[in-house]
């Protein structure tokens, strides 16, 4: 029964492609995505239903899990984000050195630093005397 639901949902993605992408170009595939994560979680719901598992306590089960992997990732994901907003506006180049000073501490604490690369771009952060 899970195998007839993929198919039905690969096959319903496809079409969907391509009866969109005349339509709205490239972003046909963004909507494919949507589908196939919809189509994918309405496949595992039916097959677990199937197979006597409440869906209920497994969406719920699910939901824990993820809130729990996204708590864990929060900091990850922050830094992720932060790097992409930073190479997307331009303000860095790639190779360049950046300090970032937090005047809220105190101006003769020295903080340590924490440094992460991502593409090359080093970013440490620090307060200096003035």
């Amino acid at each position: 029964m899970a195998l007839v639901g993929i198919w039905l949902v690969r096959a319903l993605n496809g079409l969907a492609v391509k009866l969109l992408q005349p339509k709205v170009g490239p972003r046909s595939f963004a909507i494919r995505n949507i589908l196939n994560v919809l189509g994918y979680a309405v496949v595992i719901i039916v097959a677990l239903s199937i197979s006597g598992v409440n869906p209920a306590v497994a969406l719920a089960g699910g939901t824990v899990a993820g809130l729990v992997v996204g708590l864990r990732a929060q900091l990850v994901i922050s830094n992720f984000f932060s790097g992409i907003v930073i190479l997307a506006t331009g303000f860095v180049k790639v190779g360049d050195d950046v300090r970032i000073l937090n005047p809220s501490l105190p101006s003769s604490r020295l903080v340590p630093s924490r440094t992460s690369t991502s593409h090359q771009i080093t970013l440490t952060w620090a307060i200096e005397e003035p």
